[in-house]
């Protein structure tokens, strides 16, 4: 029923960019499409789609980093933190439209984005979790870290969380 795949080329970006505007009710430019499409050639491996026939239903984006950055620092841009070698893989997003929530494609996009962190070699996946998404990731075995709560962007308040990944 539901297909996941990595997100390739620009009409890829292009639904990434759709999805956000989506979810976050915002216009999208040809500007945004641009910005999505040179995301992905960063790090393809990180940027993902799941599909439902033709329709793209879910999103997600993650990438390495050298560190774990500040909310300031988010608010700056977050692909200016990006880092192939880095030791922390950011979980940027998991975005999943309305109508296709609490059917497993959260957790299905989560575990790809652990899975692709520890193929680059990652020590620990970090993400923030908004408000309202805070029981899904601690559910999923994501602790609070010391840095806590602050905003993103008008998005609202996130909380960072993060996962050990290394291997005993």
């Amino acid at each position: 029923m539901f297909e996941l795949q990595l997100a390739r080329g620009r009409e890829a970006a292009r639904a990434l960019a759709d999805m956000t505007g989506a979810i976050w009710n915002e216009q999208i430019d040809e500007e945004d499409y641009a910005r999505f499409f040179e995301n992905i050639s960063l790090f393809p491996e990180g940027h993902l789609l799941v599909t439902c026939g033709q329709k793209v239903v879910a999103t997600s984006q993650g990438f390495p980093m050298a560190r774990v950055p500040t909310f300031h620092e988010l608010n700056q841009g977050i692909y200016t933190l990006f880092c192939y070698r880095g030791e922390y893989y950011y979980l940027h997003l998991i975005q999943v439209l309305p109508e296709y929530r609490r059917q497993g494609i959260g957790d299905m996009l989560l575990k790809a984005q652990i899975d692709a962190a520890r193929r680059a070699g990652c020590k620990q996946i970090v993400g923030i979790a908004h408000e309202n998404s805070v029981a899904h990731w601690l559910k999923n075995g994501f602790d609070e870290l010391e840095a806590g709560w602050g905003t993103y962007g008008g998005y609202g308040r996130f909380l960072w969380v993060g996962m050990n990944l290394m291997q005993s």
